[in-house]
């Protein structure tokens, strides 16, 4: 009777195959959940950053129309098409408040046939809203806005959103309040220290045009400081006061009244600098250049910069804005047009045939911090202020600078 109910099978094999199938179902299943779960997942995670793309590509097209308007500030973009703040057409620029978006314009040809690349290329990706605000801290608002907030979102063909926002500003060369403008410490008698030797060189406020024509007419002080002027008038002989001329220039006098002026204008150079070191067209490694040529010309105002020490011994001519961030020696002849700015030492020690510079000379790092510069002029150096040369270079650097952009909650 035992070895009957032991060595009985039937039923068995029939209970084992039922048992796998559903396993192997119950494997299925799970495989389709997962599967259908990644899919799920990617396609929200596609559609997210689409709607990404899809704000930072409003977010571009605004900067665009920004730096066409930058000129005269954004008040009219901020206004909107009637003009008057306070409405609803507020911060709505020219391509309107919402933008439909397509992976190419009508017409880009694939290589398929027309029905494929028509069907294809004008799908409907989403579409982007951009609006843009004041950007102006509540006792900045007067004159040109130059300061703004952007904000555009994306949203995607699923209705998929995100929000990205942007404070821009209008960059710009800061005017400068002097022909050379010594960064210095308030109520300190004079930073940087200069030093004046020799009579072979001019220091003139005047305003030159650059093709020499009209004459100079009234223009800055020769040298300005936001530091004490007293010292830098009291570095120059009495025989040098008459070479530093300019706004309340007294040559009649006994001695002379140089053109040396306390100016209020608080700069800092170092970010100026590094800002212009992004933006540069040439950048020159330090080391001692016997010519220094072809950086710009009339008609391309260039912007040059060295990241270290420079030494120009030779024969030089450039147009637009030669940054050096370390210390700079000019002991060559020819000219530059537009602005020099030095953030430590600048030295004029040249023989022979003079050096001109036309426009302005910026020295130091930034107002009111005790970092050591020096300005030097002993050698054939005439130093001439030019307001069309100064205008000339601020419009081939302005530009739209983003200051910085964040991203906003998505769905």
């Amino acid at each position: 009777m035992f070895k009957g109910m032991i060595f009985n099978e039937r039923g068995g094999v029939l209970f084992a195959v039922a048992l796998s199938t559903v396993a192997m179902v119950m494997m299925g299943v799970t495989a389709f959940y997962l599967a259908n779960t990644e899919v799920t997942a990617s396609g929200a995670k596609f559609e997210k950053a689409k709607a990404l793309y899809l704000a930072q590509a409003g977010l571009h097209r605004a900067i665009v129309e920004m730096t066409n308007g930058m000129d005269d500030g954004w008040q009219d973009e901020i206004a909107g098409a009637d003009g008057t703040t306070g409405t609803s057409d507020d911060g709505i620029l020219a391509f309107g408040p919402s933008v439909d978006c397509t992976p190419f314009q009508s017409g880009y040809s694939t290589g398929e046939s027309d029905e494929v690349s028509s069907s294809y290329w004008n799908r409907y990706l989403g579409h982007y809203d951009v609006r843009i605000e004041d950007g102006r801290r509540p006792g900045e608002q007067s004159g040109d806005c130059n300061k703004a907030i952007l904000g555009s979102v994306g949203v995607s063909s699923k209705d998929f959103s995100t929000r990205v926002e942007a404070e821009i500003e209008v960059f710009e060369l800061p005017p400068p309040p002097s022909l050379v403008f010594m960064i210095g410490r308030y109520n300190e008698t004079v930073f940087p220290d200069p030093f004046f030797a020799g009579q072979s060189w001019w220091i003139g406020g005047e305003d030159r045009n650059l093709d020499d024509t009209g004459g100079p007419t009234v223009g800055k002080p020769g040298i300005g400081t936001n530091g004490v002027a007293q010292g830098i008038v009291d570095a120059l002989n009495d025989n040098q006061k008459d070479q530093v001329s300019g706004i309340g220039y007294d040559p009649a006098a006994s001695p002379p009244i140089p053109s040396v002026q306390h100016v209020d204008t608080q700069v800092n150079l170092r970010e100026i600098a590094y800002k212009l070191k992004s933006m540069a067209d040439n950048i020159v490694p330090p080391g001692t250049y016997a010519t220094f040529t072809g950086y710009g010309s009339p008609t391309d105002y260039q912007i040059t910069v060295c990241d270290g020490d420079l030494h120009l011994s030779g024969d030089i001519e450039g147009y637009g804005t030669l940054v050096i961030t370390g210390d700079f020696k000019m002991s060559g002849q020819g000219k530059w047009v537009g602005y020099i700015i030095c953030l430590n030492h600048a030295r004029f020690t040249g023989g022979g045939t003079q050096f001109h510079l036309y426009g302005t000379l910026m020295i130091g790092n930034s107002s009111g911090l005790d970092l050591l510069a020096e300005f030097e002029i002993t050698g054939n150096a005439d130093l001439l202020y030019s307001s069309e040369a100064i205008e000339k270079t601020r419009l081939a650097v302005k530009t739209v600078a983003i200051k910085s952009w964040r991203r906003m909650a998505a769905n």
